[in-house]
């Protein structure tokens, strides 16, 4: 029979595990402990086993672990050895029959005591079984995920790997270290000691990589592709699902032999490829995960110092979930700092939280480490992302603008000119010669680039006029140079939408002083701001921006907020409302809203929020974007949160059950059932029985009344 040819970039593991299979032909068994991450190839090294066993004749059983049975006893020797499934040769089928008879009476023996002597037999049982396999000829055992294995199945496994030596059984267990829980890694720990071999499989090479690229195409990879491959990590299952994302968007182009992208082409982690990542990383323990995910919307680097400062987290509390990221291979040591260790697993973390989310983290960074005094462009790269700015940043831009402009001239133009979109007339005044200075630094690209505005702010003669020493010259050029998008001069048209009359006339009142935003109209609530919204489109004259209140009479601002983006996309939407609560915020921001303001913010963060919804930014309270920041790390309120009890405990609270009717029903003491009822309570952040009630219908767990 041929023999298959290797996965590719594994040739060397395959002829390692061949020349096993050919030892147990010959009547001795060895036992291999495969390990390396999700998606690296375990799996194909084991289709490449068993069809080196099946060459070889040898009788092979297969089969794995899954996290959801790892509580059922011998759920994945069964699994493999087929003992309950049957059918069996009339040689084996009489003990065949007797341990599946044991195996289905595990459940009855589960909570009694006879259950350790019952695992025993079973165990013994399941031993003779291989015996009497391998006396009939050489046998192999593959089995997959065995960090879900179930505890009496790793017994069974463990017991096998003693007499290995005299019996024709070979046994590959792949596995998944980082994932294992402490029975798992005993399990490993005991194998490895009684003579188990180990391979570890690592990223794959370049020049695998390469092959996989032009198995799949038929055409050399080019040096723009493998770079764009190069975030997978070497991991062949991702660098599949990214060319596969690739040539689904039509990126590749083939020419001369060669598959390739257009140079500085650049191309987003596709999502399927995101969540692959996402699903990767579910064994980690929430906390960490959280912690991480903010990390790594900050950026690659970990400082776990500033960490501590945007999270407001103490160090020594980080420190536990830095450390378990560490031991997983999430983040490296470089000797110079923490890193994630590459792109697609900072991408994946950062994509677990919504975009506003990100951005609401990325400005609070930039306060905070502003505050702090950190390196100017590390405060800007922050900032920039961040997007709004208030008036003490606004202030901070100013005073950080020469150091900005002489360390990171890419960061300074764009932060001035965000700056000046936000300042007042003194604060304007200020911040102007500085991004006039900083546009000939930041590489001339800005100064011969016209914004399409009838701004002369990018016009040579602005920079031209700043070098020539003369103060003339100089207020010339502070004169044409103006905010990028701001819509300065461009007449911002805005319509309000509340339920009172004096919130709309303050707001009226307040514009109508500005010269870059004229009010359209206005409307007391939902409905009606739909109805005028209809007739101004019948005349082509929508809004660019709508105020819209949240809680109102007929239709609500969620409602109406929903309808104006389906109805009018290029609409943009800011929620004035007096709730800060976080998920008030996500619910506002999902309908389509592009900021979110208090009604007690200043009326120069409603400019603000207007001018940023206008240039298509998202604007957010401080108060909101710290709400927000917090419910990053704070506990997840789901029902996955409470135990089976506390869920059970939870359901009789919202039938209306006191303390002593849930005891009753349970069959608990009172106290008890009182102590039940304050954790589900505690664990939801809730501070009535009224209250857990009303979650419990929320939550589908009970049908409301």
């Amino acid at each position: 029979m041929r023999r298959e040819p290797a996965p590719v970039g594994r040739q060397a593991e395959v002829d390692r595990l061949s020349a096993l299979v050919r030892q147990t032909v010959s009547g001795r068994g060895a036992v291999v402990v495969l390990d390396g991450e999700a998606g690296i190839g375990k799996t194909s090294l084991l289709d490449a086993v068993a069809a080196e066993c099946g060459r070889l004749e040898l009788h092979v059983f297969r089969g794995g672990a899954a996290a959801l049975e790892r509580y059922l006893p011998f759920a994945v020797i069964d699994g493999c050895l087929g003992i309950t499934a049957g059918p069996h040769p009339d040689w084996v089928a009489a003990d065949c029959d007797r341990v599946a008879a044991l195996l289905r009476d595990v459940d009855a023996y589960a909570q009694t005591s006879a259950a350790s002597n019952h695992e025993f037999v079973v165990t013994d049982g399941v031993l003779d079984l291989v015996d009497r396999w391998c006396a009939r000829g050489p046998v192999a055992l593959l089995v997959d995920d065995i960090q879900w294995a179930d505890r009496a199945s790793m017994v069974v496994l463990h017991r096998l790997s003693r007499s290995l030596a005299q019996q024709p059984l070979l046994v590959v267990l792949a596995t998944w270290s980082t994932a294992h829980d402490e029975t798992a890694t005993e399990l490993v720990r005991g194998l490895l000691t009684n003579g188990a071999q180990a391979l570890t499989l690592g990223p794959l090479a370049d020049s695998a990589v390469a092959q996989l690229v032009a198995d799949r195409f038929g055409a050399a990879a080019g040096p723009g592709l493998l770079r764009v491959v190069a975030e997978a990590g070497g991991n062949p299952m991702f660098v599949g699902e990214m060319l596969a994302a690739l040539d689904r968007e039509g990126a590749i182009r083939i020419a001369g032999g060669v598959a390739d992208v257009e140079a500085g082409t650049g191309f987003p982690v596709p999502r399927s490829l995101v969540e692959a990542v996402q699903r990767w990383l579910d064994f980690l323990p929430r906390g960490v995960r959280r912690v991480l995910s903010s990390a790594a919307i900050l950026g690659p680097a970990v400082d776990v110092s500033e960490l501590s400062m945007v999270l407001d987290m103490s160090v020594a509390a980080l420190a536990d979930a830095v450390g378990d990221a560490v031991a997983v291979g999430l983040l490296v040591d470089t000797g110079q700092g923490l890193m994630f260790r590459h792109g697609l697993i900072r991408e994946a973390l950062a994509a677990h939280q919504p975009q506003s989310v990100r951005t609401a983290l990325r400005l609070r960074a930039g306060q905070v480490l502003a505050g702090a005094g950190a390196p100017v462009e590390r405060v800007a790269g922050h900032l920039v992302a961040g997007t709004i700015l208030d008036r003490n940043l606004v202030d901070w831009v100013a005073a950080s603008a020469d150091a900005l402009t002489v360390r990171a001239p890419d960061l300074a133009v764009p932060l001035l000119r965000r700056a000046l979109g936000t300042a007042d007339g003194d604060q304007a005044r200020m911040l102007r010669p500085h991004l006039v200075r900083a546009l000939p630094v930041h590489g001339g690209q800005l100064a011969h680039r016209d914004n399409g505005s009838g701004s002369r702010a990018g016009h040579p003669a602005v920079a031209a006029a700043w070098r020539s020493h003369d103060n003339r010259q100089h207020a010339w050029a502070e004169e044409h140079v103006t905010t990028e998008g701001s819509g300065a001069g461009k007449g911002i048209r805005v319509f309000l939408v509340d339920d009172h009359a004096v919130v709309r006339r303050g707001m009226r009142a307040y514009f109508d002083m500005l010269d870059d935003i004229e009010v359209l109209g206005e409307a007391a609530d939902g409905r009606a701001a739909l109805d005028e919204l209809a007739v101004l489109a019948a005349r082509d004259g929508l809004p660019d921006v709508v105020l819209m209140d949240l809680v109102m009479p007929r239709l609500d601002g969620i409602a109406a907020t929903t309808t104006i983006k389906r109805l009018y996309p290029d609409v943009e939407v800011v929620a004035l409302t007096s709730f800060s609560e976080a998920d008030r915020v996500h619910v506002a921001l999902e309908a389509g809203a592009a900021g979110y303001l208090l009604k007690d913010a200043e009326a120069d963060e409603m400019v603000a929020a207007v001018r940023a919804a206008h240039r298509v930014e998202v604007h957010l309270d401080p108060v909101v974007a710290r709400n927000l920041t917090r419910s990053l790390i704070a506990p997840a309120r789901t029902p996955m949160a409470l135990t089976p009890r506390e869920r059970e405990i939870l359901v009789l609270v919202a039938q209306g059950k006191s303390n002593r009717d849930i005891a009753d029903t349970l069959v608990i003491s009172e106290r008890t059932a009182r102590t039940h009822v304050s954790n589900v309570l505690s664990k939801l952040g809730l501070a009535s029985r009224t209250q857990a009630a009303l979650w419990a219908v929320r939550e589908g767990l009970v049908s409301s009344p």
